[in-house]
């Protein structure tokens, strides 16, 4: 379940600007659940391959287009990008994104305190407003996920945008 540190428990959901708390979310429909679950392998490759690479950070997952009213979830996927914001850039990012500082002061915490081993902070983008969540209880933890890709790359290398 997504939650931020020192923010209201399952059930309050924290409404900052563009934040998302919780099983669903008031922006934009719930698409995120539906998104993360779907993606969740290649989402916790990405996050582990950065924090490998450059230490804690963010991970922004975005759209390549909005989603279609009518998206099967059981039926079609969702092409997207991914990109690793190390820690010390996540600030300029977030600025860059348009978020202000009710946004970027969580979002630092978050960063400050995840386990990297089984937790990861994403910001959701390219459907509606940006939403950041910090991802724990991951059904998989992300070094697996990490793992079982690079295993089985070939199946996972056409579904999303590099």
């Amino acid at each position: 379940m997504p939650v931020w540190p020192g923010q209201p428990g399952p059930g309050q959901p924290w409404r900052g600007p563009r934040s998302w708390h919780g099983q669903e979310s008031a922006c934009s429909g719930a698409w995120e659940p539906r998104f993360l679950e779907q993606n969740s392998l290649l989402i916790g490759h990405a996050a582990w391959d950065g924090y490998r690479l450059s230490g804690r950070g963010l991970l922004i997952c975005h759209l390549a287009a909005p989603l279609e009213p009518e998206h099967d979830w059981r039926l079609d996927g969702v092409r997207f990008s991914r990109r690793y914001v190390a820690r010390s850039e996540v600030t300029a990012q977030l600025r860059h994104q348009g978020l202000g500082p009710a946004a970027i002061r969580p979002s630092l915490g978050a960063l400050d305190s995840y386990d990297p081993a089984r937790e990861l902070v994403v910001l959701l983008s390219g459907h509606g407003p940006e939403l950041i969540a910090l991802l724990r209880k991951l059904p998989t933890a992300p070094p697996t996920c990490f793992e079982l890709v690079e295993r089985r790359w070939s199946e996972f290398a056409c579904a999303a945008v590099p």
